[in-house]
């Protein structure tokens, strides 16, 4: 599938774009595009697969590099199997060999995670240059890791909310507003260009057969537990050390708001009914909710509170 797109996206980029439904690809193109242009070894698929391979592999490495930096007191050997997680991911593997998007998604995803704990250190202080540079590189990573795999939208989303429940210095809001709005203009001329946020085509299913249309902004909200749940799971290493590290009370006193500011929001959610598909899930979903299945049938709990 992605080897098809990315030889056409060199032979005629914008005939690529302006029929991309046409290739039964449902995300946005920005990996395909990366490769097209940028990897030397996407002139043979052989080489091609090899090279994705690689570099998925660099992605666990790079994770305990940042890992490592920011908890420093960590024995290596302890950052590595935390790290690891993603080698044991099923559809990471898949990705991996041939070439999808989803791990382009993760490795601007852990790079992210760098300059945000680098902001966190500053964050109510009058910044410096170099920590407006972290605000835009994270800005920068976050948008590529959105692009690459949207479900990742919940990082920018996260970042400013954070900034505003922990009364972050003026000028690192502003700059991280500038930053979001200048990268999400390559999306809005391609949403632009499409007239949705995926390029539908008539004759095709927009979204794809599995996933039936559930990936679009209109359910944006429906997949919000899962979504948390999906991302929670593989943060709670990253969550846990942070606890060690920080202690029982500075743990409660930095995450408490937006504990319950998610809390609130899946509350009233739920009161409206439009979760109400949750209790009765029969693929995918997340590692959470099935969770909550084996407690109890038609159980969902535990989504909100992961």
């Amino acid at each position: 599938m992605e080897w098809p797109i990315i030889q056409s996206l060199k032979n005629d980029f914008l005939f690529t774009i302006n029929n991309y439904g046409l290739m039964n690809d449902y995300t946005m193109p920005f990996a395909h595009i990366m490769n097209a242009y940028l990897n030397p070894f996407s002139d043979d698929i052989t080489n091609f697969q090899l090279s994705n391979t690689i570099i998925s592999f660099l992605i666990f490495l790079v994770f305990a590099i940042v890992l490592k930096k920011i908890f420093s007191h960590i024995n290596f050997l302890d950052i590595l199997l935390i790290s690891s997680v993603f080698l044991i991911l099923p559809f990471f593997r898949t990705s991996a060999f041939w070439g999808k998007q989803e791990n382009y998604g993760w490795l601007f995803l852990v790079i992210a995670f760098y300059f945000f704990f680098e902001i966190k250190k500053n964050i109510s202080k009058d910044p410096s240059n170099k920590d407006i540079l972290n605000v835009i590189f994270f800005c920068l990573t976050s948008a590529c890791s959105l692009y690459a795999r949207q479900a990742l939208f919940f990082l920018p989303i996260s970042f400013l909310l954070y900034l505003f429940l922990n009364n972050a210095n003026k000028k690192i809001i502003i700059t991280s507003i500038i930053s979001f709005a200048l990268f999400s203009i390559p999306g809005f001329l391609l949403m632009f260009t499409w007239g949705d946020v995926f390029h539908a085509v008539a004759g095709h299913e927009p979204w794809g057969s599995f996933l039936g249309g559930w990936i679009n902004y209109k359910h944006i909200l429906k997949n919000l537990p899962i979504l948390l749940s999906f991302f929670g799971f593989y943060l709670l290493p990253i969550i846990v050390i942070e606890f060690l590290n920080s202690g029982f009370r500075n743990f409660i006193h930095i995450y408490l708001k937006s504990f319950l500011f998610a809390l609130t929001i899946l509350f009233f959610l739920s009161q409206t009914n439009l979760l109400n598909y949750l209790g009765d899930y029969t693929l995918a979903g997340g590692a959470v909710l099935k969770v909550n299945y084996l407690i109890q049938k038609n159980n969902f709990f535990f989504t909100f509170n992961f």
